[in-house]
């Protein structure tokens, strides 16, 4: 369990939870919640009442605890009507990104020209895509077709991803381009990707945050909304401090 605070006003404490999404949000050599999310919900509770605690979890898991209010916060999560029973979600976005299907370069079918998501199924590709996560509407509808769920692969981090890419255990992953990007320069990969299909083209790609029905009030999910505005959260932006790995591979093989 990882916690570290978050300065503000007064003695409101709200549980945040946190997966593993380098450079958005992970955890450093000491345990602290660190990433562009984490800076920028520290920076929205700054403009509150309340302080936070950054807690750790698998994505399912974190789902599972705003459900049952162990949890109070979740941050970058879509909006999807099966959650709107257990949590709320803020009127303002939390930020905007762009989701895309990466195929390994070497791949022998790596020229697939893939017009919708649903040509996945017309490929030999199997992909690695985050338990729980909901990338797109499009994929959310796909998700009931056995054929697309058969050419699915799922994985806790794009960390294990990279390594299945690496073993050969996957020819694709449907992630963001800075995320994929830290993986493969952590691990010094010599593998290479490209982009196959923008899963974001199609429709926006917002996320919220969501507060849990259980703990969390309306008057809370209020203030939070105003702090979003005053700041325009959204479009907030940090330098590269979470990316600049400054990592020695030379000696990678020995």
């Amino acid at each position: 369990m990882i916690v570290n605070t978050a300065c503000s006003k007064d003695n409101t404490i709200l549980k945040v939870g946190y997966d593993l999404q380098a450079p958005h949000r992970f955890s450093d050599k000491d345990g602290k919640a660190i990433g562009f999310d984490i800076e920028r919900v520290k920076a929205i509770f700054n403009e509150t009442s309340m302080k936070l605690e950054f807690y750790e979890y698998p994505w399912n898991r974190i789902l599972r605890l705003i459900e049952s209010g162990k949890l109070d916060v979740a941050l970058a999560a879509g909006k999807l009507p099966g959650r709107s029973k257990y949590a709320y979600f803020t009127d303002e976005i939390f930020k905007t990104g762009k989701i895309n299907l990466y195929i390994v370069d070497q791949n022998k079918i790596d020229k697939q020209n893939f017009k919708e998501l649903a040509d996945l199924t017309k490929t030999e590709l199997t992909v690695a895509v985050r338990r729980g996560a909901s990338y797109s509407d499009e994929y959310e509808l796909l998700k009931s077709n056995q054929n697309f769920q058969n050419k699915l692969v799922g994985i806790r981090t794009i960390e294990q991803a990279l390594r299945l890419a690496n073993l050969g255990r996957v020819e694709g992953i449907i992630t963001n381009q800075e995320i994929l990007d830290w993986e493969v320069q952590k691990s010094c990969s010599d593998i290479s990707f490209y982009s196959a299909y923008d899963l974001s083209k199609k429709e926006n790609s917002d996320s919220y945050i969501m507060l849990s029905r259980k703990t969390v009030s309306l008057q809370q999910v209020e203030e939070i909304n105003k702090a979003m505005k005053k700041i325009d959260a959204a479009n907030l932006v940090f330098n590269n401090q979470f990316t600049n790995l400054n990592l020695n591979c030379s000696n990678k093989n020995e």
